[in-house]
């Protein structure tokens, strides 16, 4: 069962990364059952619906606190409109679908190890325009560290 789960999520990252990168926007349905997977996977593997909630809220007042520290220096330090222009939507709903996924200091550490990957990859293919696909650079790294977690030996994704 959670073969399944995890194998429908990597293939809705896979979406996700190449709709991106090719169309520049993101079916909202992706990003939805996208959700749903990483919150039932999340469940599974935790078992214990307190530590699952206490999780979620966690990651969700990060991402709360985040987006909103980048919404203030947008508009007051950029003067630039923030949705859309400076982060866009699908950003936005990927980084609260992804709030779902894992325990607290996991997630910490992959976003910030997405964000890194993402600033790296467009640093290295020196795009032309200005919008970087975020979501899509985000969804290929967790597509490599969700491919690395099902190799033998690699640490779970889900212990502390």
């Amino acid at each position: 069962m959670i073969t399944f789960l995890n194998v429908l999520a990597l293939s809705n990252f896979l979406a996700i990364t190449y709709q991106d990168i090719r169309e520049r926007q993101i079916y909202v349905v992706l990003l939805l059952s996208l959700a749903l997977l990483l919150a039932s996977i999340h469940y599974v593997m935790w078992g214990n619906w307190y530590l699952f909630t206490l999780n979620v809220a966690l990651n969700l007042i990060l991402v709360c606190g985040i987006i909103s520290l980048l919404y203030l220096v947008t508009k007051w330090l950029l003067k630039k409109p923030f949705l859309d222009h400076a982060f866009g939507t699908g950003d936005l709903l990927l980084f609260l679908a992804l709030a779902l996924a894992h325990p607290t200091f996991t997630f910490v550490i992959l976003l910030v190890g997405a964000l890194l990957f993402a600033l790296l990859i467009s640093l290295v293919l020196k795009r032309t325009d200005k919008e970087i696909p975020l979501a899509g650079y985000m969804c290929l790294f967790y597509t490599l560290v969700w491919g690395l977690a099902w190799l033998p030996g690699f640490p779970s994704l889900y212990t502390l």
